[in-house]
């Protein structure tokens, strides 16, 4: 007897608009269709909307995937709802064989209370950024900088978290290397025999 549908339509000068149709049929008596009543409303502002939200979604999607970081969603216990497939290249987990599970698997033990503290910062309505070793499919763990966001639901309650996770293990290698590097230089001259200044010339800034 009715039915409703979302359509393009053509203008007179050739552009489209699009309309949500609803069509009724009017019968007679004898249960005949006699005619039919159709009424459109031009709701071409909204489905550009919806278009345009979902190509950024799909923006997203790609960005997400095809980084050489990756993205978690998490519900509030801390259990993989979605991880962006970057993962696999980064960390050679199967995102799949991710999801369902508990994120404080894939953490440094030493990390757990690390990750605490930036959920109750995050828990308290702002961006929360750390560092945090995660392990890998192969063994090891990789050094990451975690920024960590929540997420809402229309009535304001937390309803999980949003990760983003990225790849520090080369700065961190080469902080650590620069720190060994420091540790002897100062051990050597704070037993060297010899006397140890530091200077440019003529002019002398320190002794060491």
């Amino acid at each position: 007897d009715s039915y409703q549908l979302t359509k393009r339509y053509m203008r007179a000068d050739g552009s489209i608009v699009w309309g949500n149709l609803w069509v009724s049929c009017a019968r007679d008596d004898q249960g005949n269709v006699e005619y039919f009543v159709s009424q459109i409303v031009d709701v071409t502002e909204q489905v550009d909307l919806r278009l345009r939200a979902s190509e950024s979604a799909e923006r997203f999607r790609l960005l997400a995937e095809n980084s050489s970081d990756f993205v978690v969603l998490t519900d509030v216990a801390g259990v993989v709802q979605w991880i962006s497939e970057s993962v696999e290249g980064v960390l050679g987990w199967n995102p799949a064989s991710v999801i369902g599970r508990a994120s404080e698997e894939f953490v440094d033990p030493d990390g757990i209370v690390e990750m605490h503290r930036l959920h109750e910062e995050a828990n308290a309505g702002r961006p929360a950024i750390g560092r945090i070793q995660i392990r890998a499919k192969a063994g090891g763990l990789r050094w990451f900088l975690r920024t960590l966001r929540p997420v809402y639901d229309v009535h304001g309650d937390l309803v999980g978290r949003v990760m983003g996770y990225h790849d520090i293990q080369t700065e961190v290698e080469a902080e650590e290397r620069l720190s060994e590097s420091e540790q002897r230089y100062r051990l050597l001259a704070e037993n060297a025999s010899d006397v140890v200044f530091r200077g440019t010339p003529g002019r002398l800034l320190s002794w060491v």
